[in-house]
């Protein structure tokens, strides 16, 4: 997915305190959605060059404000490129909840499949079987073209899991690889456990397969 990302400082002039100052706020955009948030500056108005976003002048404060303001958007743009970087979820919120500290990481599919199928190794020839640890790998290898050809990323947030990625799921099995509908249930099932493995560790409070038979 193409991210369009642009960031703006502007200047809230109805906001000015009893002495004339302005506070600044930081807005971002990624297409089309917007967030804002305190720059925790302020500016006399005249002092600001609403073209250029920055204040005007040679004062050490004004050079101040400017480098301040010069950090703040090269740590939203960072933050951007780590995202882009590791194809996850980008949007104007989760930009401004990293830049307050408030931003708390989801877990994704993948990356808890991932946790999951180390635990079970773990566990070979006391609780699972070879055999068994081989259907968990195959499952998440399939998961991963799963995701790469339908959602053309390379995990999935487990929030955004539901009844209908499951059912994508089991027709992408069926036909991508031509298996028997026992076969696609042992896939299904074994994603099942991964998703109650998830539930169990408080990574997600609702059960996605709910209403869905893997039988």
């Amino acid at each position: 997915m193409k991210y369009d990302l642009n960031v703006l400082f502007v200047l809230r002039k109805a906001q000015s305190d009893k002495k004339g100052f302005a506070p600044i706020y930081l807005r971002i955009s990624v297409n089309g959605e917007r967030a804002e948030l305190s720059a925790n500056r302020k500016i006399a108005p005249k002092k600001w060059d609403a073209r250029i976003q920055r204040a005007v002048g040679r004062s050490e404060a004004a050079r101040a404000l400017n480098d301040y303001l010069d950090s703040v958007e090269t740590q939203i743009k960072k933050n951007f490129n780590k995202l882009l970087e590791k194809e996850e979820e980008i949007s104007a919120s989760i930009l401004r909840d990293m830049q307050t500290g408030k931003f708390v990481k989801e877990h994704a599919l993948i990356a808890v499949f991932e946790a999951n199928n180390k635990l079970v190794k773990q566990e070979e020839g006391s609780k699972y079987s070879r055999s068994t640890i081989d259907q968990y790998t195959t499952t998440l290898n399939r998961l991963k073209t799963f995701l790469k050809k339908e959602y053309k990323c390379k995990d999935m947030l487990l929030s955004k899991l539901d009844l209908t990625f499951i059912r994508k799921f089991e027709i992408f099995l069926k036909t991508e690889y031509g298996i028997h509908h026992n076969t696609i249930m042992k896939h299904l099932k074994q994603l099942k456990k991964v998703i109650h493995f998830a539930m169990e560790m408080g990574y997600l409070d609702r059960d996605p397969f709910f209403s869905h038979k893997t039988a």
